[in-house]
């Protein structure tokens, strides 16, 4: 069934809920991620549609999406505000808007299966783990103690801030720029025809599969692996 937004738009309304530290998003709504001392749950959308968007907590997960059967067409964008002190891991399924802000945590996991549009923006997260399965695209800026990023399909990744070690990897005709990303240690590996742009650390390593191509700036990685046709070149 359709259901048309009435343009209306109400200001955020409360969902009582239980805790929860981990958060599956469904559909084509805006996820906004925001630290606070206390967890809360905020839905704004055209009013006759806020009854149509459910958000329920099961065994500490908190799970977003619409009713099933219904098409929603909002007139105002659907928003979704959590407020939280920390997450562990976040699951995208929606072709949504997704921003997490300035949350702080010893480790959390951020895996998207859609082409959602994803921006983390000030994190300080000791153990980092992204896998992007999507072909969206996703900006990060934060510190890291470990970060693991994976990247499968034709999206497109910045990578902003600083890690101790790091892992990136890319599969598939994606492009990972993360030339202005700062680490101590970092391995790059990349599988099919995709572009990874890096700055090469203390301790860096290469290797390519494929037809990828690889752009670094920095000292020169001390081991490359490279079949198939593929390149690393200095910038």
């Amino acid at each position: 069934m359709e259901v048309i937004g009435d343009g209306n738009s109400v200001s955020p309304v409360r969902r009582n809920l239980d805790a929860f530290s981990e958060i599956e998003f469904y559909d084509a709504f805006e996820l906004e991620i925001r630290p606070s001392a206390q967890q809360q749950v905020f839905v704004q959308a055209d009013s006759n549609l806020l009854r149509y968007i459910t958000t329920e907590v099961n065994d500490d997960r908190l799970t977003i999406q619409r009713l099933s059967n219904y098409d929603l067409f909002p007139r105002k964008p659907i928003r979704v505000l959590v407020h939280t002190p920390d997450i562990s891991t976040v699951d995208v399924y929606g072709n949504g808007i997704v921003t997490i802000d300035s949350l702080n945590a010893a480790s959390m996991e951020l895996n998207i299966y859609s082409r959602a549009t994803v921006g983390l923006n000030g994190l300080e997260v000791e153990t980092m783990s992204i896998l992007s399965n999507s072909g969206g695209s996703i900006y990060l800026d934060g510190l890291f103690e470990n970060l693991l990023f994976r990247q499968a399909g034709s999206g497109h990744a910045e990578l902003r801030g600083r890690a101790g070690t790091a892992q990136i990897i890319q599969e598939g005709s994606g492009v990972v720029d993360a030339q202005p990303f700062l680490t101590d240690s970092v391995s790059v590996r990349l599988f099919g025809s995709g572009l990874i742009y890096f700055l090469s650390g203390e301790f860096s390593s290469v290797s390519i599969d494929g037809k990828g191509r690889v752009y670094f700036s920095g000292t020169d990685p001390k081991h490359t692996h490279i079949e198939g046709g593929g390149s690393i070149f200095r910038n």
